[in-house]
């Protein structure tokens, strides 16, 4: 394992993070619990013309502007098809509050950095993903925020 990837995640000095699991489409993904925010119940989405298509729009929770990322289309999953049921992971990323649009949020898990493999395609560390877990049978690959939104900043 590159311990160097994994070590970005771990935010403890007992070599543990805790992972927030959600789903995206069928796949499971986790993100470090460090990251976000809060959760919020899906509401409309205001369009912004122009915008890459991953970006949903913006939302005004407690009247603070918030980008919404559609991970669906991002990650190339179709939608939902039950927006109503639907969960905005809201994450600090580069200094700035963005919505994750995800389908479903399963639970936050504790992990041991030896619980975290790199496979070999990820290892050059370019890719969004940082890491894949696997909990009760269940593959996790663990994102990185902050790069999906330098590749949709581009």
């Amino acid at each position: 394992m590159n311990n160097t990837k994994s070590e970005n995640l771990l935010q403890t000095g007992n070599n543990e993070l805790q992972l927030l699991e959600f789903r995206v489409g069928d796949n499971s993904y986790g993100v470090d619990v460090t990251k976000v925010h809060e959760l919020l119940q899906y509401c409309p989405v205001q369009p912004i013309p122009n915008a890459p298509t991953c970006v949903e729009g913006i939302i005004c929770p407690r009247n603070q502007l918030v980008t919404v990322i559609e991970l669906a289309a991002y990650l190339q999953h179709p939608p939902s098809g039950r927006a109503d049921r639907d969960i905005f992971v809201i994450a600090e990323v580069n200094q700035g509050s963005f919505a994750f649009h995800v389908h479903q949020v399963i639970e936050i898990h504790q992990i041991s950095q030896d619980e975290i493999e790199i496979p070999d395609m990820f290892r050059d560390g370019d890719g969004v993903v940082t890491g894949v877990v696997k909990k009760s049978g269940v593959l996790i690959c663990i994102l990185d925020f902050e790069k999906i939104m330098i590749e949709i900043n581009g």
